[in-house]
């Protein structure tokens, strides 16, 4: 589908892409589609920043779905591991389908941000810089074990218009045209 915006953001996955799959998956029969976050450290900064207020602000619609704030149904999990007894959102670990819809940028921490480390926005604690990247545990080691826990089934990689650079997964002023959409049930 071609964009209606001037230009598409390089910092987080094109609302029109998600709403089209979710239109697509809706027509297969389909007809309790979510769609999930979890606050992040931004909480920090700007108060009254809630998931449904961001999705809001970027332009979902939630016409046809439902936006969940994982950090809101937390429920006791043990993933054990390095991560332990700690939390699951409520709607990822219930999910019969879940589906990683990333926005290819870079990242000043993990270098690169995919299909894999997006899941790290389906951990539920809103402080991840207090539970995911302390002595001994980093974000990395969390996304492979909820990923283990609740496995994706299937990836999208938004890289129409791919952020670069030291704050690629933040702004980007220059975004790279790649022009590319990847999808596979591998999400490596």
């Amino acid at each position: 589908t071609a964009s209606t915006r001037e230009t598409p953001s390089p910092v987080y996955t094109d609302v029109e892409l998600v709403e089209y799959l979710v239109t697509k998956i809706r027509k297969k029969g389909f007809i309790q589609i979510t769609i999930v976050e979890a606050q992040n450290v931004y909480n920090y900064s700007y108060t009254g920043r809630t998931v449904q207020t961001v999705a809001e602000m970027v332009g979902y619609t939630s016409n046809n779905y439902t936006i969940v704030d994982l950090t809101q149904e937390q429920e006791a999990y043990n993933y054990r591991g390095i991560l332990g007894m700690h939390t699951v959102g409520r709607t990822w670990r219930d999910a019969d389908y879940r589906i990683s819809f990333a926005k290819n940028k870079t990242h000043w921490q993990c270098y690169y941000t995919g299909c894999l480390k997006n899941i790290y926005g389906c951990l539920p604690q809103w402080d991840k810089m207090k539970h995911y990247h302390v002595k001994n545990r980093e974000f990395y080691e969390c996304c492979i074990l909820i990923l283990d826990a609740f496995p994706v089934h299937f990836g999208f990689l938004d890289a129409w218009v791919s952020g670069d650079g030291f704050s690629g997964h933040v702004r980007d002023a220059q975004p790279n045209y790649t022009h590319t959409l990847f999808a596979s049930e591998n999400i490596v």
